[in-house]
């Protein structure tokens, strides 16, 4: 068999899987060998499918602290968007509130003024409204 390397999507590990001979290494802990490029830990497996199968997070502790850090960097990024999210919603109700406002001071003949405006920054829009009553 050819060596057989393939890098992983979830923390981007580069295995490798061979037979322990091609290693040069004992067989007695399993015939296959899965090798982790990336941080040079290697486990002795029974079967050829078992080798295929593993990930570096099963055998490999530097493997394991890089998942973690990404699932920490990924939550870390689900709470930024989340709190985004929040104050749109937050800026929406009060639009709404604004736009009943409007509607009602309209339906008892006031005059009022009610700008939009918006702006993107780093990502996030955020819509501005200015509500006031003309002077008369």
């Amino acid at each position: 068999m050819t060596s057989y390397t393939r890098t992983t999507r979830d923390t981007h590990e580069c295995l490798t899987v061979d037979t322990a001979e091609h290693f040069g290494a004992d067989p007695d802990g399993g015939k296959w060998i899965v090798f982790c490029e990336t941080h040079g830990y290697i486990v002795n497996v029974d079967t050829k499918a078992i080798a295929l199968g593993i990930r570096g997070i099963d055998f490999c502790d530097d493997c394991r602290e890089d998942a973690a850090a990404q699932l920490l960097i990924e939550a870390q990024r689900t709470a930024r968007i989340a709190e985004a999210f929040a104050e749109l919603a937050e800026n929406y109700a009060a639009d709404v509130q604004a736009f009943a406002k409007l509607a009602d001071d309209t339906a008892a003949g006031a005059g009022t003024t009610l700008e939009f405006g918006g702006t993107i920054r780093n990502g996030v829009f955020t819509i501005t409204h200015d509500y006031r009553k003309d002077s008369s």
